[in-house]
Parts: structure tokens; C-alpha cells; sequence
């Protein structure tokens, strides 16, 4: 699913999915899982930034998810795409919740147990 946030007056589509680990791994070197599941009371608002980063690459370019996965270096750095937005859009409390939500949002699981007891 695709969520999409207003920033800065430019609108970012943000799409969680199972691949967004691996990505976020491969470019940053950091299990985005244990990140943020060590953010207690203060937010990490850099590796949030970075994974709203992944999470756009998916939502728009995926040509750019092969680039990345084989090392090839043809998609805007993480560096240039936060210099399209001014830092105190990125800290909106909107933008943050979207992200968020839109990461919370992949990781529920709506299948239920194979092994369901069988009447007997």
C-alpha cells in the first residue's frame, strides 16, 4: 500500500513492504527493526528520515530497488533527496506520523494459523 504525505508543499509517496528491511540494510547498514524498536521515549529522527527515504524509493522507482540491490549507484542519495526539503517539514508531526503508520501498517499480518485444531 502507498501513503502519501504532503512535505514541504511536494507530495512523497511512502510504501512499506517486506523488501524494506533488506533496503534499508543494504544502504545504511543498520537493521531498521532494532532501531526502532530501541527508540523509548525520545525519536530517532535520522533513521525515521532514512527510512521514509527507503520507503519513497520503493513507492516511486523501482528500477532504482535493482540498482541498489546489485551496488550500482544511479539513484539520488540519500543526501540529495533530503536537500529538497526544508529539515522543519521533515520534523512536521504529520510527516512523522505518516511514516510511521505506513511502516506499522506492513508489519501487521492479517492470515491466520494453519494449524487450527481439527474436530476430532
Amino acid at each position: 500500500m502507498i501513503k502519501t504525505v504532503n512535505v514541504g508543499g511536494k507530495e512523497i509517496a511512502l510504501r512499506a513492504s517486506a523488501l524494506t528491511s533488506f533496503l534499508y540494510k543494504k544502504l545504511f547498514g543498520k537493521d531498521i527493526i532494532k532501531v526502532l524498536s530501541n527508540i523509548k521515549d525520545s525519536l530517532e529522527i535520522d533513521s525515521l528520515l532514512e527510512l521514509a527515504y527507503v520507503m519513497n524509493l520503493q513507492a516511486n522507482n523501482t528500477a532504482a530497488l535493482d540498482d541498489i540491490m546489485h551496488g550500482r549507484a544511479s539513484v539520488m542519495s540519500f543526501y540529495e533527496w533530503l536537500d529538497q526539503f526544508e529539515y522543519s517539514d521533515l520534523i512536521d508531526a504529520n510527516f512523522i506520523t505518516t511514516v510511521t503508520s505506513a511502516w506499522i501498517d506492513n508489519q501487521k499480518t492479517s492470515t491466520n494459523s494453519k494449524n487450527q485444531q481439527r474436530p476430532q
